[in-house]
Parts: structure tokens; C-alpha cells; sequence
């Protein structure tokens, strides 16, 4: 069995004014995704990281064809995931584009690791992945990337304290109310 769209979404569409609203209203972990060194270093704040699986360890996330980040993302090369916390809401402007800043200047803020190693991850996240590219999937205004997972760093605790930073309906909130 297969499902008949009835209509395509494009920018003009209600149906698409309709879906970002209901996505808007779905609540995402917020992370960084950075990749590049020296004059190519850039990064973007994200909500579509998803693991896709344990063995081997993989994740999934949407780039837009749009984003500086695209232009870097091939099959084989790298990149970094930092899950935010609550201390983190500036940093997730800023790499929103928040704050006018783009590229290397975005770093300019926050601890980071592995600036020169093409997979850049801050120091003091949730979780930091070091992930290489293994496929990436295009679809329309985004590309899907599945990235292996080579390296993996958990801040201290047991996580109840983190204080997961999440997106929802325009606004952030953090998980730690969830505990």
C-alpha cells in the first residue's frame, strides 16, 4: 500500500504554512553542528539531530541546501554535535545567526575542541559527537547526512542535572523540569 499526497508543499502552499506550524509545536533538543577549520570554520543551531543506531553508533541531521555549513559536508569528512544546556541559550542564538555573526566568528564564544581538527565540539556540552560523513540524502531544500559516530564525550553527572536546553513554539525551555 502506498499514500497519495494530495497536494505538494512549497513555500506558497497553505499546507506548508500549516506544517511549520505544527512542527513548531513539536519540542527538539537543541545542539550545535560545526564543521571546518581556520577560515572554512563554521556551524549552525540545530533541533533535527536523531540517533539512528547504536551499532554502529550513527546519527541523522537536516541541513539546509542554504546553510554556510552545506557547502562543507561531503561523504568522508566530519563534523562535531554539541548538545546545549541551559547555559548555552547565547550560544544557540548566536549560531542561529542571532547576533549578525557568521563563519569563524560564531567560536569567538564558548570553549571549544577540535577547532583545528575539522569537527569542532564545546567543551562544556551535554554531549559532544565527533562524526564522519557517511552518506547524505537529498531532499528538496535539505539534505539529510548520516554521520558515523568516531568519538563521544558525556558531561559529568548522571545527565538528570544537565539541564537539557530545548526548542519549542519560538521559544527555549530546559528538561530539567522533566526530571
Amino acid at each position: 500500500m502506498h499514500a497519495v499526497l494530495p497536494r505538494a508543499a512549497d513555500l506558497s502552499d497553505p499546507l506548508a504554512e500549516d506544517f511549520r506550524l505544527a512542527m513548531r509545536r513539536l519540542a527538539g533538543h537543541v545542539a550545535i553542528v560545526a564543521a571546518g577549520a581556520g577560515d572554512t570554520l563554521t556551524g549552525m543551531t540545530v533541533t533535527s539531530v536523531a540517533s539512528l543506531s547504536v551499532t554502529p553508533p550513527a546519527v541523522t541531521v537536516s541541513i539546509a541546501k542554504t546553510a554556510s555549513l552545506h557547502a562543507l559536508l561531503g561523504e568522508g569528512s566530519h563534523f562535531g554535535v554539541s548538545g546545549l544546556t541551559h547555559a548555552h541559550r547565547d550560544l544557540a542564538d548566536r549560531f542561529a545567526g542571532r547576533h549578525g555573526l557568521s563563519g569563524p566568528q560564531r567560536f569567538a564564544a564558548g570553549d571549544w575542541r577540535g577547532l583545528h581538527e575539522g569537527a569542532p565540539t564545546l567543551s562544556d556540552a551535554a554531549f559532544a559527537l565527533r562524526c564522519t560523513i557517511e552518506r547524505i540524502v537529498d531532499w528538496h531544500t535539505h539534505s539529510i547526512v548520516v554521520g558515523r559516530v568516531d568519538g563521544v564525550a558525556v558531561g559529568p553527572g548522571d545527565g538528570a542535572d544537565c539541564g537539557g536546553l530545548v526548542y519549542r513554539n519560538g521559544s527555549y525551555a530546559v528538561t530539567d523540569i522533566l526530571a
